[in-house]
């Protein structure tokens, strides 16, 4: 894990890009991510965060690059 909350949310934001990405490729073949699996998504990475000692992660921010 990265080493401090401003690292953690730049790999976030990272992945989260990559999310929109898959988002956008989605939509272009005529399909879309589910609004609960954006939800699961932002979940995931919230109990990644706190799994690994984040406790003072802000759930927003770790998903704030978001489109969806």
């Amino acid at each position: 894990m990265p080493p401090g909350l401003h690292a953690l949310y730049a790999l976030t934001d990272a992945a989260t890009k990559a999310f929109n990405a898959l988002e956008t490729g989605s939509e272009a073949a005529g399909n879309e991510i589910e609004t609960t699996a954006h939800e699961e998504v932002a979940e995931e990475f919230r109990l990644i965060a706190t799994a690994h000692g984040y406790l003072d992660a802000d759930p927003e921010r770790l998903v704030s690059a978001r489109d969806w």
